[in-house]
Formats: C-alpha cells, structure tokens, sequence
C-alpha cells in the first residue's frame, strides 16, 4: 500500500513568530497543488513528447459519462474517469499511460519523478484503484449468513411461541391454541420491522416475551372459570388427568367467543398498562427508576416467572400421555427433562453457540419421533393421541391463516347448544366466516367473493363490533387483580432488560430511556389491536451476534417470516414433538431460576437472612397463589428488613471536637497548638445512612449531650457533615430536626454549620451557616476561634496584663510595604522562637529589594496548570488559597498566612518545566514573590541568616504533614 505523500517542508524565509502577544496566529493549511485541467494535461504530455496522445486522451476524458464536463473555457478533472474505459478504445493505452502519469503529478508528489510509460500488457495489472463511484456489490456470504440466522431464529421462535400457547390454552380448550400463537405472530410482525430500524441496539430483534405466559395462562383459567364452567374440568395446578378435551366438547360456540373476546381484553389491557408505564418511565427519563425495586423481590419474581414456565413445560410434555397411562406420561416427561439437561449442560461446556442446543433439539426430536412413527407403523394422528404430537385438528388450521382477534371473532366455530358433543358435526353446527384478511386477500388476487369497499367496510366495522358485543366486562374487571400483577411485572421485567443494554454494549450509543420509550409505545399500539406485545430478544440477539449476521438482516427478515407464518398458517409445527416444546419451555424456566435464585446462592452473594426469607417467600407465594400477591410480601419483608438494619445502625457514625478533627489549612505550629487548647469549642457531627423520622431524633440527642457536658468549654460552633447521607431528601421530621438545633444555638450561642447546603435546608433555617464540604464548614470554624483568640490577646496587651497572651504582634494590613510584609511573614512562622530577633532583620535587609507583593481577588488565579515555572517563592501573607491539581483539578492545599509555594521545586523538584497545578485564591489574599535566585545570594552574603531563613521554609514544607493525622477526613470512620 502506498503511503500518503509527505507533508510540505515548513518555510524558511519567515521564521514563527514566539511572542505572547501579537503572534503569528494558527500555522496556514498546506498549500494544495492545481486541480489538473485540459491545458494542464497537454502542456504536460508536451513536456514528455507525446503530443501526439493529447487529442484521443481528451476524447476519452470529455466522453465518459464520469468525467468532467467543459466550462467556458476548459475543463476541470475532478473525478477521474473509468480507467478501463480509457484501455478498451484501440490505440488508448497510450493514452492511459500518460493520464496515470498526470493522475501522479495531480496527487502532488511533483518532486519525484513521474512513473514511466506503461507497455501494452501491463496497463491492466499496474493500474490503481478505479476512482469512479462503482455500484455497491452484493455480498452474497453476509447474505447467506443472514438467511441462515433468520431461519434458525424463526424456527425456536415459532416453537415457543406454539409452546406457549399450549401452556395458556391446552389445558382449557386445545382447539384455541391458535388464538395465543397468531396474537404472538401478529405482535412480532407489526413492530420487528420498526424495532430493527429506529432501535440503537445493535441486532436488535422484537420477540413477544416469554415471562407473560405464566400470568397470560392464569388470566385465561380465571376467564374460563366464569364464562364456560364445567364439571368435567379441573384446574389444579399439578393435574395431569385432562387436556381440555371433554370441557371442550360441552362448550358453545358463542360461549367460546365469549371467552377470547373477554381474554383478549384483558391481554390487551396488560401490554397497554405496561407500555404506558414503559413509555412514560422513558420519555420522562426515569428508567433507573426500575433499578430501585428492592432485588430480593425482583428475584423472587423473577424466579417465581420460572417455577410457572417449568410447570408449563411439563404440562406441555406429559399432560396427554397421563390421561393415556402414567408409564406413557413418565415417558414424554422423562424425554423433556433429558433434553432439557442437554441444553442446560450444553450451554455450560462453552464448546458449542448458545443458539445451538434449541436448534438441535428441535430437528433431532423431530426426527426421532418420526422414525419411531416408521419403525412402529402407526400414523401421525395415533402418535397425537399417545401424547406424541399435537392433536390439532384441520379446522383449526384453517381458521388460524390470518385470524386477527379484532375483526375475526367470528371465526370461531363450535356447536350451537351445549348437548353437541361433537364439534364436527354438520347438524347444529354455528356459522363461521372466513378470517377478514383472508377475505381482503382474495378479493386482490380475483379469486371471487363479495369484493366491493362497500362490503369490506361492512365487515371490518362488523368485526370489531361483534368484538365488543362478546366481550364480558364484568369478567375483566373480575380479572384486575391478574391484569395489574401482569403491568407491573412486565414493566419491571422489560426496564431491567432494556436498562441492561448501555452496559452490555459500552461502545455503542444507546440511550436506554429512548429504547424503553420505543418499546412502551410499541406495545401500547399493539394493546390497541389486540394482539400480545413485544420486547426485546436476547436469545435471537446472541444468535444474530455469534453466527456473524449483520446489524439490523434478522431483525428486518424475522417480523416478514413471522407475518408470512401468520398469513399462510404454521402447520409446520405439528411436527415437532411435544417433548420437545416441552423442554424448551423447561430450559426457559430454569435459566430464569438459575439466574436469579440458584446461581446467586451459589456466587455467594450476602444476602441477609431477611432477604433469603423475603426470595423464598415470594417463590412460594407465587406458587400457592399468584405473582402479584407474592410481590406484595416480598415488598413487605423488604421493608421490614430496612427497617431492622436501620434501627440495628445508628445515623450518627461520629462525633468529633475541634481537638481530634482539622480542617485541610496548612496552619503554623502557633495555630495548631491553640486549636489543641480552644478546638473543644468546636463540634463536628458526621452523619450516615438515611435522615428520617425514625433516625433525626438521634441527630438532636448527640448534640444536646455535648451541650450537658459541664466539664468542656461551652460549644462555640456546631457542624452538621451530610457529606455521606445516602440520600439527600429529608422528610419533615428532619427538618424538624434541625430547626431545634438552630433554635438551641441562637438560645446558648453557638453557630450551627450545615454542609452541604441542601435546598429544603436553607429555606428552613436562615440563621445556619451553609458550606459546600464540611472541610470548608471546620475551616471557618477554626478561623473564628482564632481570630477570637487574637482579640482576647490584644485586649489583654492593651489592659496590661500579657502574662497569658500567646501572641507577639498582631497582624500587619494587606496594604503594607513589602519589608512590612515579609518581617510578618517571619515572625508568622515562629521566627522568635527559632533563632531570637537577631536574624529578622539581616533576612529583610537582605531580600526586601528582592521581593515583591501583589494583591489578589477572590477567585483570581495566581499562575495555572501548564505555565512556565518562575523560580520563585510565593509567601502567603494574608488571605486564604488553594492549590490545584489532578484530573479533574481538586484542592489539595489550603495555603493561609505564613505558608509557601515553591519550597519543593528549590529543594528537589526542579525548576525547569511547565507547572503540574494551579494556584487559586479562594479569599482576597496578599503574596509575595521572592526570587530563588536572592535565596542563593543570601547564602553567600550571610549564612547565619541563610540558615535561619532556610530553618523557616523547612518548616512550612513540614508544615504540610504536621496536622495530617488530625485532618477530619481521616479521622472520621467510614460510614
């Protein structure tokens, strides 16, 4: 591969100009050679010697549909022509040489020579890369990869969703299996399409979800229960003995519609409450929202989810060789539970693609019981009878070819009156009508039939009102328990997934508020026509992903194989053993109790005990009665468990004095040891957990037993650190709180300090001092009891009495001279007590003409992060700074009078180099800038005084480590 060619040399006439003002500005773009024209291109192969190519060259140029068109006066060659089209004309290779070699010169490498003229056989090998914009070639491998991954999805998908089916309606009314299986089809057909296009997530593929069935399965007993009782049929949970075939012979027509008009209802109420909650969750951006329900009673549910399938499954499998013989049921549910193993096991070795086992299982039971079939000699409809199959009949077939539960009610057959046991029968049978869309269809193909826009009106309106007239209210609203745990659930279930995929997918941008915005509104409008709603599919997702497939090929190509199932029907999937449907639903269901019970357990992740009770509890409510009842107790013992630990652990994790907690200011030994005789006066109060009304009153009660101490000083300053409060919402009895405490202080006279400042505080206590840290709260604390102490000093030395002061001179204003400023930045630093008075005055003498003072404002900054060092000090002698550093910058230095910078470049760091920090002023402040070259001086002129000077900033460098064991944050115990 060529590399690009090299940039242009840097010119050399005008040198850059390096001023901090005034510069030369942003370095010019290089220079780009001429776009090669007509003109160009003939002086140039006159240059060479070939004029004689200019004429048939500029032919082929001018003629190609991709080349350039002439202006005015010529033409520019801005896209190339088709370099074949310039080697097919005879006599043009030539032609096709000289244009490679202008082509070089026009990528402005004019400095190398150009290539030489090509011989006739290689122009074709030696030629570059086609500049013309060719058609985009089809990828038939990604093609076939696709195909293969649509297929292999369509196949476990449709046996699911069969699967399922058979779980809400088998036990019930086998013949209505279709009724499940098309409203799975239709959902999955109406949105995949959209979800592939406008959803972020790469292979995004819809899917209706598997963990509605064990909630849709119990809204259809309730609905049976109250539209079609019979004797004949039980509904225990574990029974074995029927498959709904004798309950269906004793059921009507109308009472059939009846009960999926009513259960359709009520389905859709669930998917249009759930996608209203999942839409609003994310168009108000409140998806975390979902992350906050307490895990024990998501795992319980979402383990309970899989107890249901796994009950399901074995239904599926067993339930019709039970009511044969208990050897043949064993038999069926001894197969489901053996594949079931193989593909648990299978997933585990790691050895094979997870979309594999289903896919396996599916074709070789298949295969299986057909040969069973041939080495027996028995037919396929004896194998249904045994429990092998499943004994769908024709009709219903028929009817389930574009059935759409709106318009088709109708549809359903059935006998007229209740004493009709066969439901073949000619004589007493109800009237049925082709599905709608079957209709529609042959009236656009001219198969015949009734065709006019006036008819099909008639019959869709008639459809939906027909619809509504079989619907029984009264049993929906019977239902709302169902409908409500269903909404809920689901609404969890799919934000946890969905919410699931930013950290799935880090390099991708999706946003998990707009996927559940999508995935609400999609199920709302599904709600609406009736049919089941949809999520995300991981599974088909981690088949598309494994396999290779494009982005968006199987989530385009799925919802058309599953519209075209939908329209020509799936009798396809009576092939497919029970057994088999069976262990797909088992292996569902243990993956969703492996997940959130078993494997937890076995990771070892602390629970408490309060947890454990509240899964289990939740699992065997589930069991006994339903989810929803069963999330009501798990939210319960949650709450219970909050509770106790709450109380277990007290709000209060310290209380600290001024003495044992210090704020991050790098004071003077002067300043430590009187905040080691006055810091008693200071109260600080670090608080943890959740401030609520059951945890405030222990806030109240640590304050006022500081304030019954009659030995300690009386308590000047109180500080409240909120800095770890788990949250930052306080309810009334908070507030109320705290109200008490600023009314205790404005009664005995100390300062209540608040940090940080929350909202609902400031409002409610105007009389608290509010901080941004609760370093910055014990900072101001100290400052005042200080600045107290230098008052009572001066009042002291101004009545005479300095026995017990424990000052020397008071501070000089931030207006003096230099010298003024640098003898107060000396004696700040125990200058007295090091050397005596003697060295003060050789150390200004010396280095006043040296220094120089400059008054910053708040929020000035002094030098920043990347400027050049100066190699200087800089003497803080009045005011209060921070020094800043890391990324993102963060204070680690609090500088107040008598503190430095710059001690440790003089001493070790080095001089040279941009600065790694920022200096800030976080007050009005005073500096001074001594040079380090007038320190070298004064070693040379004067080492006593050198010495002591040097004795004074060892002591500020050391000055930063001294108080470090009583600085607060390390004081105080993690929460």
């Amino acid at each position: 591969m060529d590399s690009p060619p090299p940039p242009p040399p840097p010119p050399t006439t005008r040198p850059r100009s390096n001023t901090f003002s005034g510069g030369s500005g942003p370095p010019r773009a290089a220079r780009q050679p001429p776009t090669p024209t007509i003109a160009t291109m003939r002086q140039h192969l006159r240059s060479v010697g070939h004029g004689d190519l200019i004429d048939p060259l500029a032919a082929v140029l001018l003629q190609s549909p991709r080349g350039p068109r002439r202006s005015s006066s010529e033409a520019n060659i801005r896209a190339g022509p088709s370099y074949g089209a310039l080697a097919k004309p005879p006599g043009h290779k030539q032609a096709l040489s000289a244009y490679l070699r202008l082509e070089f010169l026009r990528s402005g490498r004019a400095e190398v020579s150009p290539p030489p003229m090509l011989a006739h056989d290689d122009v074709e090998a030696r030629s570059p890369p086609r500049r013309s914009r060719a058609a985009p070639s089809f990828d038939y491998p990604q093609f076939r990869t696709d195909v293969m991954a649509t297929c292999v999805a369509f196949v476990v998908t449709c046996v699911i969703y069969a699967s399922t089916a058979q779980a809400i309606f088998g036990k019930l009314d086998p013949r209505l299996v279709f009724v499940g299986v098309d409203g799975a089809l239709l959902g999955t057909a109406l949105t995949g399409i959209v979800f592939a296009l406008r959803s972020q997530v790469p292979w995004c593929i819809a899917s209706t979800d598997v963990g509605f069935a064990p909630l849709l399965a119990q809204l259809a007993d309730q609905c049976w229960k109250n539209i079609a009782p019979t004797k004949k049929h039980t509904f225990e949970v574990w029974s074995f003995e029927e498959d709904g075939a004798l309950s269906y012979a004793a059921v009507p027509a109308d009472t059939r519609r009846d009960f999926v008009a009513t259960w359709v209802a009520a389905s859709s109420l669930i998917f249009l409450l759930c996608g209203g909650v999942l839409w609003a969750l994310g168009a108000f951006k409140l998806t975390r929202v979902v992350n906050f329900m307490p895990y024990p009673v998501i795992s319980g549910m979402l383990a309970s989810i899989g107890v249901s399938l796994c009950k399901s499954g074995a239904r599926v499998a067993a339930a019709p060789g039970f009511r044969v013989s208990h050897e043949l049921g064993i038999l069926w549910l001894s197969c489901a539970l053996v594949l079931a193993l193989f593909m648990r096991l299978a997933r585990r070795s790691g050895r094979v693609p997870t979309w594999l086992p289903p896919v396996a299982v599916v074709l070789v039971s298949s295969v299986a019981m057909y040969l069973g079939i041939l080495i027996y000699d028995v037919d396929a409809s004896e194998a249904a009878e045994a429990g092998g199959l499943f004994d769908w009949d024709p009709a219903m077939l028929a009817t389930a070819r574009g059935w759409a539960p709106l318009l088709d009610i109708d549809a359903l057959g059935g006998p007229i009156q209740v004493e009709n046991v066969d439901d073949d029968a000619e004589v007493g049978a109800a009237v049925t009508e082709a599905p709608f869309c079957v209709v529609l269809v042959s009236c656009l193909i001219g198969s015949g039939g009734e065709c006019s826009l006036k008819h099909l009106s008639h019959r869709a309106v008639g459809g939906v009102a027909t619809f509504f007239t079989h619907v029984r209210w009264a049993v929906v609203f019977q239902c709302r328990g169902v409908i409500l745990a269903a909404a809920t659930l689901g609404s969890i279930k799919i934000g946890l997934k969905t919410g699931a995929f930013p950290a799935l997918f880090p390099n991708e941008a999706i946003c998990a508020d707009q996927e559940v915005a999508m995935v609400g509104f999609s199920n709302v409008c599904l709600g609406f026509l009736g049919v089941q709603g949809v999520a995300y599919s991981f599974s088909s997702l981690k088949l598309a992903e494994q396999v290779g497939a494009s982005r968006r090929g199987v989530g385009l190509c799925l919802p058309l194989l599953c519209l075209l199932c939908w329209a020509l029907g799936y009798a396809f999937l009576r092939h497919v053993p029970r057994f088999a449907c069976g262990a797909l639903l088992l292996d569902l269901g243990w993956d969703y109790v492996d997940t959130y019970l078993v494997g937890q357990i076995s990771r070892g992740v602390v629970w408490t005990d309060v947890d454990v009770l509240a899964v289990f509890a939740v699992v065997a409510t589930a069991i006994a009665a339903s989810l929803l009842e069963a999330v009501a107790v798990g939210v319960v013992l949650c709450l219970a468990g909050t509770a106790s630990r709450l109380a277990r652990e007290s709000v209060v994790a310290a209380t600290l004095s001024g003495v044992d907690a210090r704020s991050a200011v790098e004071r003077s030994s002067r300043a430590q040891r009187r905040l080691d005789a006055l810091g008693d006066a200071i109260r600080v109060l670090r608080l943890r957990g959740h401030v609520f009304f059951g945890s405030a009153p222990e806030v109240l009660s640590a304050a006022t037993q500081r304030l019954d101490d009659p030995v300690a000083r009386p308590l000047e300053h109180l500080v409240v650190d909120l800095e770890d409060c788990q949250t930052r919402a306080l309810d009334l009895t908070a507030v109320e709180t705290f109200q008490r405490l600023a009314s205790l202080g404005d009664a005995l006279g100390f300062r209540l300090c608040v940090a940080p400042a929350l909202d609902l505080l400031v409002a409610s206590l105007p009389s608290a001092t509010f901080f941004d840290t609760a370093d910055d709260a014990l900072e101001s604390c100290e400052d005042a009891v200080l600045d107290a102490d230098v008052r009572s000093d001066l009042f002291r030395a101004a009545s005479g009495d300095s026995s017990q002061s424990s000052m020397t001179s008071p501070k000089v204003g931030p207006g003096a001279p230099p010298h003024i400023l640098l003898q107060d930045w000396l004696r700040a630093n125990d200058a007295d007590e090091a050397h005596g008075d003697a060295s003060i005055p050789v150390v200004v003498a010396a280095l006043a003409p040296s220094v120089g003072s400059r008054r910053y404002h708040a929020g000035e900054i002094v030098y920043s992060k990347g400027d050049p060092r100066d190699a200087a000090f800089y003497l803080v002698c009045a005011g209060r700074l921070r020094l800043m550093s890391g990324n993102p910058q963060r204070c680690v230095r609090k500088l107040g009078r008598g503190n430095a910078v710059g001690v440790g470049e003089f001493y070790g760091k080095g001089e040279d180099g941009p600065r790694s920090d920022t200096l800030v002023a976080s007050t009005a402040s005073t500096i001074l800038r001594l040079p380090h070259d007038a320190v070298r001086e004064l070693d040379t002129e004067s080492p006593r005084a050198a010495l002591y000077l040097h004795h004074l900033l060892a002591r500020t460098l050391s000055g930063k480590n001294s108080g470090s064991k009583k600085l607060y944050r390390h004081n105080a115990p993690n929460p």
